[in-house]
């Protein structure tokens, strides 16, 4: 918790801000600008536990643009057009570099037969 607390904070805390049960919904993220990306929202826009959980669990963080997210990790100003996610992730398990209609059709139905 130590590591955690130092890796992320180095200054004033959230605790006033954050409770404990935000914490440990943070602790299984396993990238620092992931965990500040969900500290952020989750103190700007006042977020409970179970919204901060719905939203690390439909991927928010990931759904972003690769350009906004390094405007978060510069800490650059970002407009509101850059929140705009992704409704697609595609999971490429198969390790396919362009994927076609046919190949995605393929990978939809490998994830339908998985669930």
């Amino acid at each position: 918790m130590r590591q955690f607390y130092f890796s992320i904070v180095k200054g004033a805390t959230l605790s006033h801000q954050l409770t404990w049960s935000h914490y440990c919904e943070l602790l299984s993220l396993d990238s620092i600008n992931k965990i500040n990306y969900y500290i952020d929202i989750s103190a700007n826009q006042n977020l409970s536990v179970c919204e901060l959980r719905s939203r690390i669990k439909s991927n928010e963080y990931e759904r972003l643009p690769e350009e906004t997210r390094l405007k978060l990790q510069n800490k650059e100003e970002t407009k509101i057009e850059d929140f705009v996610k992704n409704p697609i992730i595609i999971k490429n398990s198969l390790n396919i570099d362009i994927i076609s209609e046919k190949v995605l059709k393929k990978l939809i139905y490998m994830k339908q037969l998985i669930d």
